[in-house]
């Protein structure tokens, strides 16, 4: 069996959390009130995945949100009709975001309280059909207006729940203390009251991807659990997938973190022998805390005639190297997500990356391979056989960026996903006027 052949896509976890509800055909449009702190066309990343939904689902319906007041800013001049923004007054504990990461969490635990009270006068004042809470990406920040007698209330995107293989835990360096602490964390915070509450109350969860699914799942087996991946790329098709011959160009694209272990690149790069290590270029285009130690590893490894640090560069010269590479490596080994995985699919660049948590999500449609997260030198010989593999053939790679292409359209075409969220929307209202006619 080829390489090929044993480091493939999975499919999804289960039929059920891909489910679509049908939709009403001709419904009238729903009144919608959704909390979401990270809402501005302004900012990158969670912001602006918030602000499309939240203007495009206002093409449809009437949407009033409860935001950040700053993102309330950055939209005046480009909100939709439909669409109604109201921000949080945090003028009593914005100081909080300014004392690390405790105070970060205090301040999103009391902007939440905020917004929720925000929320129990709007649904006093107006009627509304929907109520979703669609941003803080974290099943930690529980929906507080889950509750008997409010609207149908959907949760997420949420994720939070993805983990690191104990044996891979060496590979996170210093931050073995936070990742401990972490983990811990996530085996006792599903339980607590708020979150439970939330689990039962809501008629419908969405989560980004299989690890916090399972962990959910644990929780409240009976939830309505939809697998929808959480990233505001564009699906459009950006190009043709037409690198050059030799070398084989991977890249390592992003913020360079332990937790994204591209020392397991180097590693199975160091085990190759010469004549072949020619025919490869490692190029990690980036900055970040774990720069230096890459490059230190580089060293050691003796791999200065093969790996290329660009250090960070703007985000189109990034998209410039992965329009001339043949493979972009993701070896995360806890990711809700991936940006840098979308933008490949995008593009039609495939991707290597771990069998962990969002990739793993990510690539079951199709558009690279995954690698199974065992032991580190079972890992290392995985990755140094996937990239001998396409030494010596590139038809595999050919067909991963087909494949990716199409998987990017399925995933983040906002078609797509509309078509999903308003047959959700659509279900969980017929579905309370069924339950208050029973009663």
């Amino acid at each position: 069996m080829s390489v090929q052949e044993r480091i493939t896509p999975v499919a999804a976890e289960d039929g059920s959390a891909r489910a679509r509800p049908e939709a009403d055909g001709g419904a009238r449009p729903l009144r919608v009130l959704i909390i979401a702190y990270a809402c501005s066309p302004a900012l990158g990343g969670e912001h602006l995945l918030g602000w499309e939904w939240v203007s495009r689902l206002s093409a449809k319906h009437r949407v009033t949100v409860i935001a950040w007041e700053q993102g309330v800013r950055h939209s005046e001049s480009l909100r939709p009709k439909n669409l109604h923004l109201i921000g949080i007054d945090e003028s009593k504990f914005r100081f909080l975001s300014r004392m690390g990461w405790p105070g970060w969490y205090l301040y999103y635990w009391f902007w939440q309280r905020a917004a929720a009270r925000l929320g129990e006068r709007l649904l006093r004042q107006r009627r509304f059909d929907v109520v979703h809470q669609l941003t803080f990406h974290s099943f930690r920040f529980h929906g507080r207006l889950a509750r008997p007698g409010n609207p149908p209330f959907i949760w997420g995107p949420v994720a939070g729940l993805e983990s690191i293989p104990l044996r891979l835990f060496p590979l996170v360096g210093w931050r073995f203390a936070f990742e401990a602490t972490r983990q811990m964390s996530n085996w006792i915070s599903p339980w607590l009251p708020g979150v439970r509450r939330t689990l039962r109350y809501s008629s419908a969860i969405l989560v980004s991807n299989q690890d916090t699914l399972r962990g959910l799942k644990r929780i409240h087996p009976k939830g309505n659990f939809v697998l929808l991946p959480a990233n505001a790329v564009s699906a459009e098709p950006r190009g043709r997938y037409e690198p050059s011959g030799d070398p084989l160009l991977i890249l390592g694209v992003g913020e360079f973190v332990r937790m994204r272990a591209h020392t397991l690149i180097l590693e199975a790069l160091a085990g190759i022998d010469p004549a072949s290590r020619r025919r490869i270029h490692f190029v990690l285009v980036g900055g970040g805390p774990g720069k230096a130690y890459l490059e230190r590893r580089t060293k050691t490894l003796g791999l200065e005639d093969v790996v290329e640090f660009t250090g960070p560069v703007p985000r189109t010269e990034a998209l410039r190297w992965m329009s001339k590479a043949h493979l972009l490596v993701f070896p995360s080994l806890r990711d809700s997500g991936g940006s840098a995985i979308c933008e490949a699919l995008a593009l039609g660049l495939p991707v290597l990356a771990l069998d962990r948590a969002g990739p793993a999500v990510l690539l079951r449609e199709g558009g690279g391979f995954l690698v199974p997260a065992r032991s580190r030198k079972r890992t290392v010989e995985e990755i140094r056989a996937a990239l001998l593999g396409f030494i010596a053939r590139r038809a595999p790679l050919a067909r991963a960026s087909k494949d990716g292409m199409a998987a990017a359209q399925k995933l983040f075409g906002w078609d797509s996903r509309l078509q999903t969220v308003e047959e959700l929307y659509a279900r969980v209202v017929r579905d309370g006027q069924a339950a208050r006619v029973a009663k």
